[in-house]
């Protein structure tokens, strides 16, 4: 845990524990005053960021793998190995869930919180929540061509911030596709993709929904500029480490140009968009970074 002292500046200011195993997801509320972290325990954790203790634990049962909270309600969902989505009232130990037939490796809310989209295989299901425990007209976004659950997988999905109805999804191979979709959810379909040269890992979106900075297997972090679909510059990693581990980079937006990207060996390295070297290195463990928030 950092806090930002100055524009490049962080410094460490807390350590949490609580899980027994590794944590593949983490996510802090809209409004700031909660974090929930997911491991491979099985555990969803709910923590007061005002003194960082850990207020609810939640039993998945099986290893965790996303987190999205709600925009406006104190509603947390999680989504797991075997597919199952769970969703759960900070407030309430009720719960409800849904299976989904797959992995689960991503999921979010658009800003109004009407639309709910979740990755799983090479998947993307889009769905409105009605109440609850319910959800309704739920509509599989069309795969990109040539795409296989065998070797393809959805490795992020984001809401455009200025368009709701438009859906970024993020492919390990088939690489960048937007889809529309109307408020009735009468139909979904693909406006635009960007191909790319290798697999992706993870992505963050920018508060403009311009920029798409994407970890990218064996060669780094690039940019993308969604309002002229091309690539902008490449930030290197150490791909020697991340080729040996194969392991998927996290990678997070903390200002309008700045991003921070975990490293295999317990760094987080800051870059700037305009610049191709770092600007800050944070180093606190010996141990992969699996998620940032």
């Amino acid at each position: 845990m950092a806090t930002n002292r100055t524009t490049t500046a962080f410094q460490h200011i807390k350590e949490i524990s609580g899980h027994l195993d590794s944590i593949n997801a983490i996510e802090f509320s809209s409004d700031g005053k909660l974090l929930a972290s997911g491991g491979d325990d099985g555990q969803l954790l709910i923590i007061s960021a005002q003194n960082w203790k850990v207020i609810k634990t939640y039993d998945a049962g099986e290893s965790i793998r996303a987190i999205a909270w709600h925009p406006l309600q104190s509603i947390v969902t999680f989504g797991t190995k075997k597919g199952i989505v769970f969703r759960i009232r900070e407030t309430s130990d009720k719960q409800f869930d849904k299976d989904v037939a797959g992995v689960i490796h991503c999921m979010a809310y658009s800003s109004n919180g009407n639309h709910f989209a979740v990755g799983f295989n090479n998947n993307v299901l889009i769905a409105r929540q009605s109440t609850m425990s319910t959800w309704s007209l739920e509509k599989y976004v069309p795969r990109p061509d040539g795409s296989s659950s065998d070797t393809d997988q959805v490795r992020n999905v984001h809401f455009h911030g200025e368009q709701s109805n438009i859906l970024l999804a993020l492919y390990l191979e088939s690489g960048i596709h937007a889809y529309e979709f109307n408020n009735n959810d009468v139909y979904i379909k693909r406006q635009w993709k960007i191909d790319v040269q290798f697999q992706c890992g993870s992505s963050a979106l920018s508060a403009s929904s311009r920029f798409l900075p994407t970890t990218v297997l064996f060669q780094g972090v690039w940019w993308y500029d969604l309002s002229r679909k091309a690539v902008g510059p490449k930030h290197t990693v150490d791909s020697s480490e991340h080729e040996e581990e194969g392991m998927i980079l996290p990678v997070l937006f903390i200002g309008p140009s700045t991003v921070a990207v975990g490293g295999l060996a317990g760094d987080v390295t800051l870059f700037e968009l305009e610049r191709t070297e770092a600007i800050q290195v944070l180093k606190h463990s010996e141990y992969p970074v699996q998620a940032l928030v």
